[in-house]
């Protein structure tokens, strides 16, 4: 499943990968884009805890995750 963390405008968001506890600053208004697998029979296998200044995203089976700055450079969570 492919989606899009982004910033707010006006701070700086921690977002942390779980269970791999790696985390990765995104600066006001910038994004990174994110393919976390699906397991074996199709079914999404992440949650997401958001507050303010940190996105947390748990990966449920342990896989490898694909991440992607923003200016397209992937980035090793794992």
């Amino acid at each position: 499943m492919k989606f899009r963390v982004q910033a707010g405008p006006d701070a700086a968001t921690t977002v942390v990968f779980e269970p791999w506890g790696e985390e990765h600053e995104l600066a006001p208004g910038d994004h990174i884009d994110v393919d976390f697998p699906l397991a074996a029979d199709g079914e999404l296998t992440m949650g997401v805890e958001y507050g303010p200044g940190r996105i947390v995203l748990h990966q449920e089976v342990i896989a490898t995750a694909r991440v992607w700055d923003s200016s397209g450079r992937e980035i090793d969570v794992v």
